[in-house]
């Protein structure tokens, strides 16, 4: 079965709750939205994403030896009328890249539910679902990756939410080789601050040698996944 989030949220999510409604966000050209009176009340455990991030991110490359690092930004509105959530992620890995999350809680399986779209390609992911954790808000997703051989092999992805304030958040992903038996920690990091300006950051990108990582697993299998 299914863990769903703590009933207790972490005190970093409601200290955020307790602050946002005071601090004016930005959405670029668009408008931010509010949430429906009548949405999930779960729906602003989210909330925090709301508004325009400028965002630096360091990734593992798929040969594990080397990482790449570089600028974007990630910005969230209300949609569907104020019951779900959807946010933009641009640059870090191309000039042009961008992809598109949807988030909205359900209630009837008491989890939240998600699908990312690669803007360029079309490609939609495997739902994300959220799991149990410490702290934070996590998701999980699968993805299909070639292994040294060319093999397609199932990867798990974790994605966490951490130390949320009203103007910065961090970003981290795992992966698992074993379905979530064991885990591979930070193969992408993002740090995100609040856009005062609106303006956009993106393209900027270097390579460098990764930092060891501790796992039971070869590590040539995995393919990075963009949030």
């Amino acid at each position: 079965m299914h863990d769903n989030l703590p009933k207790v949220l972490p005190v970093s999510v409601l200290l955020f709750l307790l602050t946002a409604s005071t601090h004016a966000v930005e959405c670029g050209d668009r408008e931010c939205g509010q949430p429906h009176p009548d949405a999930p009340k779960e729906l602003a455990e989210f909330s925090f994403l709301i508004g325009q991030w400028n965002c630096h991110a360091k990734y593992l490359n798929p040969d594990w030896e080397t990482y790449s690092e570089g600028d974007g930004t990630w910005m969230a509105y209300y949609m569907m009328d104020g019951y779900a959530i959807q946010d933009d992620f641009r640059g870090v890995f191309a000039d042009n890249y961008i992809a598109t999350t949807f988030r909205a809680y359900n209630v009837q399986e008491g989890r939240w539910n998600g699908y990312w779209l690669d803007g360029r390609s079309g490609q939609w992911s495997r739902p994300l679902l959220e799991h149990d954790v410490d702290q934070g808000l996590a998701l999980r997703t699968s993805i299909k990756a070639p292994d040294p051989t060319g093999k397609p092999v199932d990867i798990l992805l974790q994605f966490h939410f951490l130390d949320f304030q009203k103007d910065r958040f961090h970003w981290r992903q795992n992966a698992s080789l074993d379905q979530g038996k064991t885990w591979i920690e930070d193969t992408m990091l993002i740090d995100c601050q609040r856009s005062k300006t609106g303006a956009k950051t993106t393209g900027r990108k270097t390579t460098g040698r990764a930092s060891a990582i501790e796992t039971e697993h070869s590590v040539s299998a995995w393919q990075g996944n963009p949030p």
